[in-house]
Order: C-alpha cells, then sequence, then structure tokens
C-alpha cells in the first residue's frame, strides 16, 4: 500500500520510450518540442515547464470551462444517441451498456462521434498470450526441426495467433470504471482541442494531463510529481 501512494523518485522509462513520450506530448498539447530542449528535460516538473512555455495556460479563470466537464458533455451526448434510456451521469458505469469483452467499438463510434481522441483499449494478459506463442513456436520447432520448414511454421502459428487474439481477446479500458473515468482519460488527451477552442488551459489541467499521460509509459505505479526524474539514473 505504501508504495502505490508515495511520490515515485524516478518513471524508471526505456531509452527506447523517450521519442514516444516527446511525440505524445506533442500531440496532446499541440506544441513542438527539439531534440535539444527534450535532452535538457530530466524530471517531469522540467518537462512541464517547456510545456507551458509554449502553451497558452493561467494560473486560475472563472470563464474557461472545467476540462473534465466539457469533455463529459459530448461523451454524454453520444451516448444518449445511442442508449436513449441510458441514466448517463459521472459515475454510470461502463458494464451498464457496455457488453462482451471487445471496447474497441465503442473507442471508434465515440471517436467519430464527439471528434475527441478516445483512449486505446489495451490487451488484457498480453503477456499471457506471449508466452503461449513462445511455448507453441518451440514445441513446433522440437517438433519440425530447425530450417525453412520451421520458419515458416513459425510465422503462420504467429500470423494465427494474433488474428484470434484481434478478434477473440479481451480488448479493454483499464483503470476506466465509470463515464467519469472516461471523460478523465479523454480530457487529458485532449488539451490542444480546449487550447483551440477556448484560448487557454488552467496549468492545473495541463500538469494532470502530463501525469495522466505518462502514467501509461512508466512500469512503476505511484504519484508522479515535479521532481519525479524519467530515468532511474542519469544517463
Amino acid at each position: 500500500m505504501q508504495e502505490t501512494v508515495a511520490l515515485l523518485g524516478a518513471l524508471d522509462i526505456d531509452d527506447e520510450d523517450a521519442v514516444p513520450i516527446v511525440e505524445a506530448v506533442e500531440q496532446v498539447f499541440g506544441v513542438t518540442i527539439s531534440d535539444l530542449e527534450a535532452e535538457t528535460c530530466e524530471t517531469v516538473g522540467g518537462l512541464f515547464a517547456l510545456v507551458c512555455a509554449k502553451l497558452p495556460t493561467v494560473d486560475r479563470s472563472d470563464h474557461l470551462p472545467c476540462l473534465t466537464a466539457a469533455t463529459f458533455r459530448p461523451i454524454r451526448r453520444a451516448l444518449l444517441a445511442r442508449c436513449p434510456d441510458l441514466d448517463v451521469r459521472p459515475d454510470t458505469r461502463l458494464v451498464s451498456f457496455i457488453k462482451g469483452h471487445d471496447h474497441r467499438e465503442w473507442r471508434t463510434y465515440l471517436a467519430s462521434e464527439t471528434g475527441l481522441s478516445i483512449p486505446q483499449p489495451v490487451l488484457r494478459g498480453f503477456f499471457v498470450y506471449v508466452l503461449g506463442f513462445a511455448t507453441m513456436a518451440w514445441c513446433l520447432i522440437q517438433f519440425v526441426g530447425y530450417g525453412f520448414a520451421s520458419f515458416f511454421a513459425v510465422c503462420l502459428l504467429g500470423w494465427l495467433i494474433s488474428k484470434m487474439v484481434s478478434r477473440y481477446g479481451r480488448w479493454i479500458w483499464e483503470d476506466i470504471v465509470t463515464v467519469g473515468d472516461l471523460a478523465r482519460k479523454t480530457a487529458a488527451l485532449n488539451v490542444a482541442q480546449a487550447v483551440k477552442k477556448h484560448g487557454a488551459v488552467r496549468k492545473g489541467e495541463a500538469w494532470q494531463a502530463l501525469v495522466t499521460l505518462l502514467q501509461g509509459f512508466s512500469p512503476r505505479t505511484g504519484n508522479i510529481g515535479p521532481e519525479t526524474r524519467f530515468f532511474a539514473r542519469r544517463r
């Protein structure tokens, strides 16, 4: 329990995650970050300061709408268009209207109806599928032997498994239980749209969006603060 609430000293990301993180930040916030600027950001606070220098932000404003509330409204309209009898509130659970184990079709629908970037569902039990493929591939090689035939057979096996996983795997929104959760996650992906529409965004909301974004890259759990480093050790 202590580990989940403690402030992370480092996200402990891999070197290959650095570029995807920068690209994701650029897309979410609608800014451009040069390689030199990215290299100078050793902490999350440093990256946030860089983003705020490029993004119209305000400390407080009574005129700007709440980012999550503004995101909830179009999601609610889209849900009611498809499920008119649904009582859509922030605490409405997704399982009350999403049946089955595949959320991808709902993600496509909401993105089309709202024009927002909706979180991508992830494959539940991904490592189980990988382990299953590795085991079956090893058994196949032991039976067929090494050579072109076994290489072709393993490739065919991988293709078949990928098709089965794509169709029958559990593609769900992790850590998203209610419509309110979905609105918060979606709001964090659409800061650039909010700035374009309203002219600015509150710093607190921009910070929360950055934290939500970075949580998807970190293999560790815990609270992310301004002093949280990207790498466990200085490169």
